[in-house]
């Protein structure tokens, strides 16, 4: 991470098992180590904070929402609740950090995502309120990663919705199996 401009922080799962912790594992490394190169270059020459680009979920922004009821967002923040609860500790983390100087934080929420072996990206948009999509295809969210990067100095610091403004390939097999291993862990905790 030594001399980059921007990381993007992608690391989490999708197993809605009993306790997550690869989120918060990896904030806690990321951040040891850009104190450790604050730290040495902070020696020598001036530290050059870079944009944090951090994955998160439209289900954990309450300012951009997807187009369905309230309750079914609490559902599913109750259902996957081992990923959520995961990927909110992390982000409490990275804004520490970014309060401490480290990095300009970016954290991006997207709907649920789909297509993943789709190459070819049909639209993005990137916003801070009102109603967006319910789903997008991966290469446009990989699209709108680069885009939120590339306007840190506008989204800096804040949540960014992303929708899908193209056709989009939903797959409800592999978001419903998902679902259904977090109820599993959920009601069945053995």
């Amino acid at each position: 991470m030594k001399g980059a401009s921007t990381i993007y922080v992608c690391i989490s799962t999708n197993d809605a098992t009993r306790k997550v912790v690869i989120a918060v594992t990896t904030a806690a490394q990321v951040i040891a180590a850009l104190s450790q190169i604050h730290t040495e270059t902070d020696q020598g020459s001036e530290y050059k904070p870079p944009v944090l680009l951090f994955n998160r979920s439209l289900t954990l922004n309450h300012d951009v929402k997807m187009p369905y009821p309230d309750f079914v967002d609490k559902f599913f923040a109750w259902a996957l609740w081992a990923i959520y609860e995961d990927i909110q500790n992390a982000h409490g983390l990275y804004t520490k950090a970014e309060k401490d100087g480290l990095f300009t934080l970016v954290t991006v929420d997207g709907p649920v995502l789909m297509d993943p072996k789709g190459t070819e990206p049909t639209g993005h948009r990137l916003m801070l309120r009102g109603p967006t999509t319910a789903w997008i295809n991966y290469a446009d969210f990989g699209r709108a990663i680069v885009e939120a990067g590339q306007r840190h100095e506008e989204f800096g610091g804040k949540a960014v919705g992303v929708g899908a403004t193209g056709a989009t390939r939903v797959q409800f097999w592999y978001s419903t199996r998902i679902t259904l291993l977090g109820l599993k862990s959920r009601l069945w905790p053995f």
